[in-house]
């Protein structure tokens, strides 16, 4: 593959949360900015192709006229362990005219993304390296990188699932394609309009596609895109001093199949959920992230139906659908004693589940009037005074920040988005009490001590 460094956006479908997959990044009550929910999965382990077995020939014996053996199939390359599973797709008579119809020829055959992985090993192409591993599971709305290779001619394509639970790749959706001019090896591409690749220059694309979406140029190379959206485009890269020709040309079509079928949600209560333990007393340990709220213990992270098992209802109107994505998260607003709150959860599993087995990772009052029971690590408590406050809260480290307009923090950092935050008003008065420890969605069940 080309060795070039080039910026640019990434569909942080890269998808959807392709993922997604709502690709607007969240925002939690901490502040925080999450991932997008279409990420890139750098999980390519290193599985060596077995060899193919020799083939021994039968002996023979002297003097016998040999009987003719029967036809014998081929054995399958080493390299496909499973025959591709065909998901039907049927090439166009004819290369569209439109730049967004988002095809390609390459040796007269015609590629219309989005596509299936099985349907590009069906039609020849190979895992390009033992590094390009399509059993490598994706969780829902991520998306990956891999390389194929047809004969000498190498091709980079970006790998998206769209179900609601996890796949291997090898079930997954092709949505976009990076074509470098040192991979083709003598193959011929050809774009939409007629335009060939490598050969045509900037004029030529301008002339059949108009003016480009976008522009940017450097000292020694430069690109110009039409795009639908950021994750809807076909890019093309020049070398500057290269004759206005392109050395790459980049289709993205992040969008789901309208045949793709979406897997069903399971029954089961997933491993991270089921190994959740509620505390049976404080603790003054602050990374132990014990609290009592409404005169129960919670253990921070901790899943929805432990709220809702001591007695708090979700409120629907306020909260997503009872689904949450694999590895997604969800609104959720909770609410006992006429006092409520609102945070999004995060499924730790790899499949969709109910919002019931995701987890709350983080509390904060929200309304400075409310009548709620709270009470945290050092035994300081909602509407405590800020000397008794203070005496309590200093030895476990925690800093005082004053407000110029008065009142102030009392703060803790033990980690990324593992935090206390302590908010004295102008009276003196423990007004909210904010604590959170949130671990990585994708890491979540190995925080619970599950092995997936």
């Amino acid at each position: 593959m080309k060795k070039r460094i080039l910026s640019m956006s990434i569909v942080g479908l890269v998808i959807f949360s392709l993922v997604g997959c709502s690709l607007v990044p969240k925002f939690n009550l901490g502040g925080k900015e999450e991932e997008e929910k279409i990420e890139v999965v750098d999980t390519k382990p290193d599985v060596k192709i077995p060899e193919k077995d020799p083939v021994v020939e039968p002996e023979v014996e002297p003097e016998v006229e040999p009987e003719v053996e029967p036809e014998v199939e081929p054995e399958d390359d080493p390299e496909d362990d499973t025959a591709p599973i065909v998901s039907g797709y049927s090439q166009p008579d004819s290369l569209s005219d439109d730049i967004y119809s988002y095809s390609v020829s390459i040796d007269d055959t015609i590629y219309v993304l989005p596509m299936y992985v099985n349907d590009f090993l069906a039609l020849g192409w190979k895992p390009a390296s033992s590094y390009d591993d399509f059993s490598t599971s994706l969780g829902s709305n991520y998306y990956t990188t891999f390389n194929l290779k047809k004969g000498d001619t190498e091709l980079g394509i970006s790998v998206c699932n769209w179900d609601i639970n996890s796949r291997p790749a090898s079930e997954c959706v092709v949505n976009a394609l990076d074509i470098w001019e040192n991979d083709l090896e003598g193959a011929k591409v050809t774009l939409p309009g007629g335009i060939n690749f490598p050969e045509a220059t900037f004029d030529d694309i301008t002339a059949a596609y108009g003016t480009p979406s976008e522009e940017n140029w450097g000292e020694t190379s430069g690109s110009c895109t039409y795009a639908e959206s950021m994750y809807n485009r076909v890019r093309f890269t020049f070398d500057t001093d290269d004759n206005g020709k392109p050395f790459k040309v980049s289709i993205e079509n992040f969008v789901q199949p309208e045949d793709f079928v979406v897997g069903e949600i399971s029954d089961e209560i997933p491993k991270a959920t089921a190994a959740y333990v509620a505390p049976t007393e404080m603790s003054d340990k602050p990374e132990d992230f014990i609290f009592e709220l409404q005169g129960d213990l919670y253990k921070f992270p901790c899943p929805v139906r432990e709220f809702v098992d001591n007695g708090w209802e979700i409120v629907e109107s306020k909260s997503a659908g009872d689904l949450i994505e694999g590895l997604g998260y969800g609104k959720v607003t909770l609410r006992k004693d006429n006092f409520e709150f609102w945070t999004y959860v995060d499924n730790y599993d790899k499949n969709a589940t109910s919002i019931l087995n995701c987890f709350v990772n983080e509390f904060s009052v929200q309304n400075y009037s409310a009548k709620v029971s709270i009470k945290m690590c050092g035994g300081v408590e909602y509407m405590m005074d800020k000397d008794t406050a203070g005496k309590l809260l200093e030895p476990l480290g925690f800093v005082w920040e004053e407000k110029e307009t008065g009142g102030g923090h009392y703060n803790l950092e033990i980690g990324s988005y593992s935090e206390y935050s302590v908010f004295i008003n102008k009276e003196g008065k423990v007004q909210d009490i904010y604590i959170e420890n949130a671990p990585k969605r994708s890491q979540g069940a190995a925080y619970m001590g599950v092995e997936e």
